[in-house]
């Protein structure tokens, strides 16, 4: 069973994706409204990968830090990190743009739009079973 961190700051998105999860996922799950508070986390447990979430479900649109400037940094992050982790930016943003800007970060591994779908979920589920 993998570790989710989801990090979006609409508390509607955190309980969808909570029910979600729990009807079709087999994750861990837990959940914040700001960016900078996972930054903080990740870079102060960075060698503790126990705790670490294998995934993270980001958002994009955010205030204080975006989802943007979240990829960045943890792009930046990322090599002293003693886990890989995937994100999945899932955004209600469809502007082609925005899912290429996305892409370009080799360690996003889908764009989403929201709402996230019961198939998608199975998807990625289906991606971290052993």
């Amino acid at each position: 069973m993998g570790n989710v961190l989801i990090i979006d700051d609409d508390p509607i998105c955190h309980k969808i994706m909570q029910f979600m999860m729990a009807k079709y996922c087999s994750f861990n799950l837990s959940h914040s409204y700001d960016a900078c508070t996972v930054l903080q986390f990740l870079s102060a447990n960075k060698t503790a990968p126990e705790i670490l979430p294998d995934i993270i479900f980001v958002d994009l649109n955010m205030p204080h830090i975006n989802g943007w400037q979240f990829l960045e940094e943890f792009q930046l992050l990322r090599s002293s990190l003693k886990k890989a982790i995937d994100i999945y930016v899932i955004s209600s943003s469809i502007d082609p743009k925005d899912i290429r800007l996305a892409g370009k970060y080799r360690f996003v591994k889908s764009y989403i739009v929201k709402p996230i779908t019961k198939d998608k979920l199975l998807e990625i589920n289906g991606m971290y079973q052993n």
